[in-house]
């Protein structure tokens, strides 16, 4: 990120692996950063369906001594996710791994993103979507066709190419961080002067939730759909 933030990961040898800041010159290079991200992307991607693996199979769930208490607390989740109605989802970067882990991951049911950026996705992703799934894109204003056509434009054949019933749609007044959790730890009084959404923000958090719900137990989307539009 511009302020020097990064996510990172360590694996289980020590080893810190993908999350590392681009340099001067794949800043300068959108085929060089492209290749970065996308490796951070396959990274998320070996990570997300670890969990879901792990979920279905706890004896596959191993940790090193320092986490035995996390293992516990793990174990017992097992037992109580239906891996049968799989639904990932994700934000801005996120939500490309979870467009991109929906492609290759055949146990998921659905996706939903927000903000999802096309960068890092993989051109075959990008090509044919998830045919298996449903999928679901809410864009902010900045990210929708008027804003970003650039990135909006990708997104369309990755919602024809997965299964009926998938949607793409952009929110008048919301931007990208109206979706992350920052508006939560500012007071309502301040989203509008920061920019966060406009008024009302709770009531499209609760759709995206109602969305989610409705996907992941294979309801229809349009009532919520509707609702999301106006």
């Amino acid at each position: 990120h511009s302020d020097r933030t990064a996510s990172h990961t360590i694996q289980m040898n020590g080893e810190e692996v993908l999350y590392e800041f681009l340099t001067d010159l794949e800043k300068t290079s959108a085929e060089l950063e492209r290749k970065k991200r996308q490796k951070q992307l396959e990274q998320r991607m070996v990570e997300c369906m670890a969990v879901v693996d792990a979920v279905q199979d706890p004896q596959s769930y191993v940790v090193a001594d320092r986490e035995a208490e996390d293992a516990v607390q793990f174990a017992s989740l097992c037992g109580t996710i239906d891996t049968k109605k799989l639904v990932y989802a994700g934000h801005s970067m996120g939500g490309a791994t979870a467009v991109s882990v929906t492609h290759t991951d055949s146990r998921a049911r659905a996706c939903f993103a927000l903000d999802p950026w096309v960068l890092p996705l993989p051109t075959k992703v990008l090509e044919t979507g998830a045919p298996h799934a449903k999928l679901v894109l809410v864009n902010s204003e900045p990210w929708g066709p008027t804003r970003w056509p650039k990135n909006y434009d990708a997104l369309r054949p990755i919602i024809s190419g997965s299964q009926r019933g998938s949607y793409i749609v952009t929110v008048p007044g919301l931007v990208h961080q109206s979706f992350s959790d920052f508006p939560l730890f500012v007071h309502k009084t301040a989203h509008s002067s920061l920019g966060l959404a406009p008024a009302g923000l709770d009531k499209y958090m609760h759709l995206c939730a109602s969305l989610v719900q409705d996907i992941s137990q294979g309801t229809s989307l349009e009532p919520n759909m509707d609702k999301l539009k106006r």
